[in-house]
């Protein structure tokens, strides 16, 4: 043998160099060099170590473990894989003599290609997950030049992002109609902050992670604190995602169940959220808010919530964390505010307003005044981080600092409490990704850590323990690790657009699909709302959009609704008063239970119009289709109908006849 061979592994016997994989006496392309390690010497210069660097390897074989150890006379390291039931798991440990540590790339694939024939499918933890079809070709290779936007990632021929919070789970999967997928995953119960790169620069595609070490740049050794888990498995990206939940609720994020979590009432009424996130200005016509929530209220029979941009008067993206500016104190805003937060209490509205958990901005006054600087996030040089959501004024705080915690509680406190609001939405916690921080004063590890999750949860239950009995908390998007903090996830990116997240990677944006992951892996730990069901949608477009929501586990939500374009859309009433029905006619199992699966049926479809940057039409099977698992493990399927005809379908054998324009529910048989 000149090979050394570990389950379906074979490794280079004289350098540890991952040479391919065989699966059932099939070997494909999934190689690399494993693992390259970053260090500064102490002039801070960077320097970079792959296994090609190292003069000895050995290696230690037994029936279920596999150690490889390189030393090049500067650094020593050693991976171990260990077999456990139909996983791998990998792990690496490394020391130095002289320099210090400060990036771990590990595990490193490359050239992955196992796909002879047939379409490829990546799974990508984006937001609530997104299938990318032939990725390779139509997406990494970026052949838009448009720039992607700082919050989703970053890259050129490659996308590198962040976890937690821009990637919202831990794995990702590789797939083919007629090969093997590619299950990968890091183990990772504490949120340490780590990067996913897929890269398309080489053959096939490859992929790594990069860790951060506590005391980047200042430690000579590194032991990966959890484990990266590869499986080869035969299907889609449903059972990769069956794997990854067969860990993940066993977390400690999942210690609880929501039928075991003291729910408050306000939000377990809910079956209708308005959002005004892309109309601001209609959030500051206070009036006109009212009356129309009044006549949504009439014209569709929900139990409504507002989710209210716009409530304190002032710009979006300006004057953080002073949303009632002192001009509109001395007019007695907040005054008003809690009238009209009465008011809308006496007609059964549950209301929540918008603030920001992250940013200060520097040209607000307090920004000097409160050495807010002291408080801020810092790079590896000791500058702040700039974030361009608006102009170059917002800048973003280090959540373990507790200066920064107090002021998030207070602000929070005061507006629920004192202007008598429901609850409150923390914009960002659980979207924008965890940011290195290098500022030696402030009470977490330099560089990388599991701090950024650790310190967050202290920011968010100071908020939760200044809170009336009875308030809720909602943040942007779904980071699993927040699940047992946050009540409630806004999740936009189910609605928009099929690519609208990729269109900087390519303008064939039809084979990029968003897939409801938080609801198969956490629909029974967790609560999801939000939408991009606008008005200006076409009304089949509309239809679709609010129906999936709910057959994909969120209340149902729309957006906007000002004065006008509910008397020009009147027709559009009916399509969310018979989804309102039926989620509350069916509430126990959408709140209680999960998505198991999304069956693809045979089915006339429907062309459905989607406004973006760059606007396309394509087609959709005309019966949405979803089967839940209720919170007694009871299998149901779900279905709407949105063609103007009844139709029949046939899932797994069984026969389904639902009529136009309307939902069904029947047990599986």
């Amino acid at each position: 043998m000149f090979d050394i061979e570990f389950k379906n592994l074979i490794f280079d016997r004289k350098t540890g160099y991952l040479k391919s994989a065989r699966i059932s006496e099939n070997s494909f392309d999934f190689c690399g060099d494993i693992w390259e390690i970053e260090v500064q010497n102490k002039e801070k210069k960077i320097l970079s170590y792959s296994l090609w660097d190292s003069n000895e390897f050995e290696y230690v074989r037994k029936s279920d473990s596999l150690e490889l150890h390189w030393n090049n006379g500067e650094l020593k390291v050693c991976v171990e894989l260990l077999c456990v039931d139909d996983k791998i798991l990998w792990n690496i440990s490394a020391q130095t003599k002289k320099t210090y540590l400060n990036k771990i790339i590990f595990p490193k694939f490359e050239h992955i290609d196992c796909f002879k024939s047939g379409k490829d499918y990546l799974l990508i933890p984006y937001q609530s997950g997104w299938i990318l079809e032939s990725p390779l070709e139509k997406f990494l290779k970026r052949i838009t030049t448009e720039k992607m936007p700082f919050w989703m990632g970053r890259g050129e021929e490659y996308f590198e992002a962040d976890y937690p919070t821009t990637l919202n789970f831990q794995f990702s999967a590789y797939t083919s109609e007629n090969g093997p997928g590619i299950y990968l995953a890091a183990e990772d119960e504490n949120a340490y902050i780590k990067s996913f790169v897929y890269d398309t620069r080489g053959k096939g595609l490859s992929f790594y992670m990069i860790n951060y070490p506590e005391g980047m740049g200042n430690t000579k050794s590194y032991c990966m604190p959890y484990s990266f888990a590869v499986c080869f498995f035969k299907g889609d990206y449903e059972i990769a995602t069956e794997i990854y939940r067969n860990w993940a609720v066993k977390q400690k994020w999942c210690r609880k169940e929501l039928v075991e979590k003291q729910i408050p009432e306000n939000l377990k009424r809910i079956n209708l959220w308005r959002i005004n996130h892309t109309n601001y200005e209609l959030g500051t016509r206070t009036e006109e808010y009212y009356e129309t929530c009044m006549e949504i209220k009439r014209l569709t029979g929900a139990d409504l919530a507002v989710h209210w941009y716009g409530w304190n008067m002032g710009e979006h993206d300006k004057d953080y964390p002073y949303y009632i500016s002192q001009e509109n104190y001395k007019l007695n805003w907040d005054k008003k505010l809690t009238e009209w937060n009465d008011r809308f209490n006496e007609i059964g509205i549950v209301k929540i307003p918008y603030v920001n958990a992250r940013l200060w901005d520097k040209y607000h006054s307090s920004f000097l005044e409160e050495n807010a600087i002291q408080f801020a996030l810092k790079d590896e040089n000791g500058n702040t981080y700039l974030e361009p959501w608006k102009g170059d004024g917002l800048i973003s705080m280090c959540p373990a600092t507790f200066a920064w915690q107090k002021k998030v509680t207070d602000f929070c406190c005061e507006y629920v409490n004192n202007y008598h609001f429901d609850g409150i939405y923390l914009d960002q916690i659980a979207s924008f990704r965890a940011t290195l921080c290098f500022d030696k004063t402030h009470p977490h590890a330099v560089g990388g850590g599991s701090w950024w999750n650790d310190k967050y949860h202290d920011l968010i239950l100071s908020v939760k323990n200044g809170l009336e009995k009875g308030k809720f908390i909602t943040s942007e998007s779904c980071c699993e690790t927040f699940i047992d903090v946050i009540d409630m996830f806004l999740v936009l990116d189910n609605d928009i657009s099929p690519g609208c997240m990729f269109s900087t990677f390519s303008e064939d944006l039809k084979g990029a699909e968003s897939i409801p992951l938080f609801s198969m892996i956490y629909g029974k730990h967790s609560i999801l709302y939000g939408s991009i069901c606008r008005l200006s949608d076409e009304k089949i477009t509309f239809e679709y959009k609010f129906a999936r929501n709910i057959l994909w586990g969120f209340i149902p939500s729309i957006e906007g609704f000002s004065k006008e374009e509910i008397q020009t859309h009147s027709d559009y009433f009916e399509i969310i008063r018979n989804g309102v029905t039926f989620y509350e006619s069916n509430k126990e199992l959408f709140m209680y239970g999960r998505v198991v699966s999304l069956p693809k049926i045979e089915c006339h479809r429907v062309s459905l119009k989607w406004h973006n940057a760059h606007g396309f039409t394509k087609d959709y099977q005309g019966i949405i289709t979803a089967i839940w698992e209720s919170k007694d493990n009871e299998r149901q399927y779900v279905f709407y109908n949105c063609m103007d005809c009844d139709a029949t379908v046939n899932v797994y054998g069984q026969e389904h006849t639902i009529m136009a324009k309307q939902y069904l529910i029947c047990k599986e048989e």
